[in-house]
């Protein structure tokens, strides 16, 4: 065979990149079988192969089930949404309440620094959130089934340390028993 130039080509190049690889592969296999057939540690090589895989089977199937299980969970949820979305009885304001108590918790930090009160719908907030939690948490309440109006009477706090420094420092230096705690600014 000769290229376009004239000058012949290696046809046999293919040939013996196969014999190549197949030689490879023969020294693989016959290593991969001295390994795991070796009289002193063969079968603890093996023993410990079957058990990652045993493991690696049970992992597979334990998350395949977790995943169907959430997958029906979250079925079920929007079922329930649907199912809610399509109700026109209207929703007691204790049931409300308790539906509320419920999505602070997915939704502020500290859900017991709310106070939620209900009246034919008409939803109250009191208490105290960060300012990146009260925007997104009126907006989710306002959607909710059952919820005509929401009021805001949110406080806003700062993130602050309720004590100065100086006096917690003081107070751990009481704790852990040393008697003299410099704590001024000259020092």
């Amino acid at each position: 065979m000769t290229t376009c130039t004239g000058t012949p080509t290696n046809t046999h190049l293919p040939d013996a990149l196969k014999a190549g690889a197949g030689l490879a592969m023969a020294v693989g296999v016959g290593a991969g079988l001295m390994y795991f057939f070796d009289p002193n540690r063969g079968r603890a090589r093996r023993a410990i192969v079957r058990n990652k895989a045993t493991k690696l089977y049970h992992d597979g199937v334990e998350r395949a089930e977790h995943t169907i299980k959430d997958l029906e969970n979250r079925l079920n949820g929007v079922a329930h949404e649907a199912e809610a979305f399509l109700d026109t009885e209207p929703v007691s304001d204790e049931v409300l309440v308790a539906r509320i108590r419920t999505k602070l918790g997915r939704l502020i930090a500290r859900p017991h620094r709310v106070t939620v009160a209900a009246k034919d719908g008409h939803v109250t907030l009191t208490g105290q959130v960060r300012p990146d939690e009260t925007h997104n948490l009126v907006l989710a309440i306002r959607a909710m089934h059952g919820v005509k109006e929401v009021e805001n009477k949110l406080v806003i706090r700062a993130n602050q340390v309720s004590r100065p420094l100086p006096r917690v420092l003081a107070e751990l230096a009481a704790i852990a028993g040393v008697s003299t705690l410099v704590l001024s600014k000259g020092h």
